[in-house]
């Protein structure tokens, strides 16, 4: 249980109550937490924990409140071959072994192969979290895709979809 006292919620969502850091969790109320070192998420913890041994917590934007990791409905959704379509490159990557991160390189970028189509993509860091790499699918034809560092930058609203990666080795 949280001291009494709680000073409000900061704009990150956390109370700082003597250099501690408590959050408002949905269904469970206010918990401390802490930054676990593995995954860079913050975890719910016992102040004689050292090490938080309590489910990862993710804060809702909207709402302000934490959510156990668990509990998060992913805010994508599957997307359909005529939605692909305009992203097409010509390549065949079909016979060929994808590297480990689920990804084909060829001539300095990176792409995905989706139902036998290859598909440049690029790395959004912003997106991204310690759990999930984003990776926005891009006309190769479009500016925006001639980064050398195959690095998504949202300076303008380009052509793009956002896959999701499972657990399998293709995007």
């Amino acid at each position: 249980m949280a001291p009494v006292g709680l000073p409000a919620a900061n704009a990150e969502g956390f109370r700082i109550y003597r250099g501690r850091p408590y959050v408002d969790v949905v269904d469970v109320g206010i918990v401390q937490v802490a930054k676990d070192a593995d995954s860079g998420l913050f975890r719910a913890r016992l102040s004689s924990e050292s090490k938080p041994s309590g489910p990862a917590l993710l804060r809702d934007p909207d709402s302000g409140r934490w959510h156990r990791l668990d509990e998060f409905e992913p805010i994508t959704f599957p997307l359909s071959d005529s939605r692909l379509a305009p992203f097409r490159t010509p390549l065949a990557f079909n016979h060929i072994d994808p590297d480990s991160d689920g990804l084909h390189r060829f001539d300095g970028k990176l792409y995905a192969s989706i139902d036998n189509h290859a598909y440049q993509v690029l790395h959004d860091p912003d997106a991204s979290t310690p759990l999930a790499t984003v990776m926005r699918i891009v006309r190769s034809d479009d500016p925006i895709a001639s980064d050398s560092a195959n690095v998504y930058v949202a300076t303008r609203p380009p052509a793009f979809r956002q896959p999701t990666r499972n657990r399998s080795p293709k995007v």
